[in-house]
């Protein structure tokens, strides 16, 4: 869904990117010579980083071909493209948050009923706007394959989608693609101001499309559409065909006889134009909610085999943090960027582990009886509200240990620090006096790097799992 982003990225990890980047420099002169900038410029795999002696920095291409190996005729889910900006961030060593729009483009691929150039061709207005090429004044000899309707603030633009890759990739279906593209004063109406409000903005929510989609979508309707399927069969309608036809009337008449055609495509039953409207809702929910474990992984839903045994997607990578600090299960196979229990985490249990469903059902009535607002239902939206609400609410409170799940220690039987990803020191010295058992396998997970050093030592096993932390992070940077 997400496809062309311009961004501005602030804060202070942006004054080490060109050096971690190691990007080189631009110089742009005048006429005579004398030079006007100097930037430094890097592009890698479609994205464009462009560095001003101001120190602002912009990167700007397509998220989608950026992820998709240089192509964007296939489909950009919700959460592949939460991964690939997350990817992106981690490769420029800065966070969602740092990554301010400035311009973003949004829209739908859809396979058609009818031919994509001839759906093109008979888009003759959107409201009262001109194609830009009309606007401009410029004649068309080619065949058209895409019209854009340029507004202040964004721009509509519909296209055949095939034609740009028909031939190179040897795509023999129809595929037409209807998109928005909003500057950042039109985004900010929405409060999308970075790229997690985005992703946030077109994310499904309780069944309902997003307002950011549900304005996608209704941009159609204000296509003024020759429908030829329809028109053709009645007499004297073909003048609607034309833009010289409509650019010729005034007001009152091209209210009247827009109603009149209208009317007529409306009298026929699965319409063309009404149609099409159906097919880009219908994506728009597919992309929207989130991606289900099987679909990130390749796998069938019959397989329930440990995911971080799989190839992943070169795009998706895991997150390090293999538990849920809040639950304690296993979220590996969530995408990068999730530190707790997420909705499409909560429905792989549901399917796969029922058992485990019903105990992290449980867990979350227990930690937090009636002290949030929501209904106790133990539906996946409302458990992962619960998740995400407990955390925040108690300062990030880890219940269980990110690395190996098992639980901390409770803090009236002995003093504990709940904000370390891992178990601490004083975690490990209970489960040393309370436990042994588990105590010899975590000197097992984590042995002493030399002979010197005593393997039971509590402090001994902390800096192990934290240098294993650090290094899942820093594999997680260079995939």
């Amino acid at each position: 869904m997400i496809d062309f982003v311009k961004l501005e990225i602030t804060g202070s990890r942006r004054d080490r990117i060109p050096e971690r980047l190691n990007m080189g420099g631009i110089i742009a002169t005048d006429g005579d010579g004398l030079v006007i900038s100097e930037k430094l410029y890097l592009e890698e795999n479609g994205l464009e980083i462009i560095v001003s002696p101001s120190g602002r920095t912009i990167l700007k291409g397509s998220v989608h071909k950026y992820g998709h190996d240089g192509v964007n005729y296939s489909d950009l889910r919700i959460g592949e493209a939460e991964a690939i900006l997350c990817s992106i961030a981690n490769w420029l060593g800065v966070k969602l948050s740092d990554m301010r729009i400035i311009q973003a483009e949004i829209g739908l691929n859809i396979e058609p009923p009818a031919e994509s150039k001839r759906i093109v061709r008979n888009l003759l207005f959107h409201k009262t706007k001109l194609p830009r090429r009309y606007e401009s004044g410029k004649k068309e000899t080619r065949p058209i394959e895409s019209k854009e309707f340029q507004y202040s603030h964004f721009s509509v633009k519909a296209y055949d989608k095939g034609a740009q890759y028909r031939r190179e990739y040897n795509i023999n279906n129809e595929i037409f693609r209807h998109e928005i593209r909003f500057e950042y004063s039109e985004l900010k109406k929405y409060g999308i101001e970075h790229t997690e409000d985005l992703i946030e903005a077109l994310s499904l929510n309780n069944c309902s499309l997003p307002k950011l989609t549900n304005y996608l979508i209704s941009q159609w309707d204000h296509y003024l559409f020759y429908d030829w399927t329809v028109l053709n069969m009645v007499p004297g309608a073909e003048r609607y065909a034309s833009i010289d036809f409509w650019s010729e009337l005034g007001r009152d008449n091209r209210v009247y006889h827009k109603t009149r055609l209208n009317q007529t495509i409306r009298q026929t039953e699965n319409n063309l134009k009404d149609s099409i409207r159906r097919l880009l809702d219908a994506k728009a929910r597919e992309l929207s909610r989130p991606i289900s474990t099987f679909e990130v992984f390749g796998l069938n839903q019959s397989d329930t085999t440990q995911t971080e045994a799989l190839g992943k997607p070169s795009f998706c990578v895991v997150h390090p943090d293999l538990y849920c600090p809040v639950t304690g299960v296993k979220i590996s196979m969530q995408v990068q960027g999730t530190i707790l229990l997420t909705v499409f985490g909560l429905e792989w249990y549901e399917k796969n582990e029922p058992e485990i469903f019903k105990k992290i059902a449980d867990h979350l009535e227990n930690i937090d009886p009636l002290k949030i607002n929501i209904k106790r239902a133990r539906t996946v939206m409302s458990m992962e509200i619960r998740i995400r609400r407990y955390f925040k609410k108690t300062g990030a409170r880890r219940l269980f240990c990110s690395l190996t799940g098992l639980p901390r220690p409770p803090r009236e039987h002995y003093w504990t620090d709940y904000s370390e990803d891992v178990l601490s020191r004083m975690d490990l010295k209970w489960y040393k006096e309370h436990d042994p058992e588990t105590f010899q396998e975590l000197i097992r997970v984590f042995p002493a790097r030399n002979l010197l050093s005593d393997p039971a030592c509590p402090r001994r096993i902390h800096e192990a799992m934290k240098r294993r932390k650090k290094s899942l992070l820093s594999s997680r940077k260079t995939r």
